[in-house]
């Protein structure tokens, strides 16, 4: 938890797109500590959604490695593909 009493998360998006962002804002709205786990943290897109959202940007394993929650969001195409 962070100095607010809040939980930090970790929202880890294969194309950190629409819903990832979306969590992430809503999630950095309540005070929550947000890092975003993104392939490319230097990507022009991701550095924009950190901006946008107030969120860190990291790859996915120092995202993770001292969040309170993980959050994994995946396109419907890569969820159909992991069953």
């Amino acid at each position: 938890m962070n100095e607010a009493g809040k939980n930090s998360y970790a929202d880890c998006d294969h194309r950190t797109g629409n819903v990832g962002s979306a969590i992430a804002l809503g999630l950095k709205n309540k005070g929550h500590a947000v890092t975003l786990g993104a392939r490319d943290p230097e990507a022009t897109k991701v550095t924009a959604l950190g901006l946008e959202t107030g969120a860190g940007v990291a790859l996915p394993a120092e995202a993770t490695a001292t969040a309170d929650v993980v959050i994994l969001a995946l396109s419907l195409g890569l969820r159909q593909t992991a069953r």
